[in-house]
């Protein structure tokens, strides 16, 4: 019985490192893929692609948070695509961890006059994401019902994640194929 728990164990946490894997690769890919063989991130330009691969947005300076800063950098999320005015009532921030904690945060999080503090005060509805897929230095601001991501499994109902046993092998090693086709348009 304990040779089934161990094998248990093991299969388990290979999964686990292969679901891990799998989120930190789609994290990057909404965050900054350039489009060949992957999701156009987030940080790219949507127009202009090459072969195939999209370019990265023009990044714009930001020294501060005030509300005077801060209107004009959301103004630029107010015209579309299309060079038409739609409405904004809501903005998401992803910033790199770090940068989170060292700019973010400390521009972000005010002491209420009974000793409280709140974070992530904004002069604007604003939903703060961090992820590693970042780069340091800079942030990703956009409209969130704008932006999808869709994941599903292969036609007929496949599972995604299979257990496949490798020839030749050792009676208990096993070859977890993980197989994730993205697509956009």
């Amino acid at each position: 019985m304990e040779s089934l728990e161990k094998k248990l164990r093991y299969s388990f946490r290979n999964r686990e490192l292969l679901s891990e894997a799998l989120a930190v690769e789609l994290e990057t890919g909404i965050i900054s893929g350039n489009g060949k063989d992957a999701p156009i991130g987030m940080m790219k330009k949507l127009t202009g692609a090459v072969d195939g691969v999209y370019s990265d947005k023009t990044a714009v300076a930001v020294t501060d948070l005030s509300p005077a800063s801060y209107g004009p950098l959301l103004a630029t999320l107010s015209k579309g695509p299309n060079g038409k005015s739609r409405a904004v009532s809501r903005v998401l921030l992803v910033v790199n961890p770090e940068d989170y904690f060292t700019r973010v945060f400390p521009a972000t999080t005010v002491r209420a006059a009974d000793g409280t503090y709140s974070k992530d005060v904004f002069p604007f509805p604003t939903t703060v994401v961090q992820s590693a897929a970042v780069p340091a230095g800079k942030a990703v601001m956009g409209l969130p019902a704008k932006y999808f991501m869709g994941l599903g499994t292969q036609s007929g109902g496949d599972r995604v994640l299979r257990r496949v046993q490798v020839p030749g092998a050792a009676e208990d090693l096993r070859n977890l194929p993980l197989r994730l086709r993205t697509g956009h348009g």
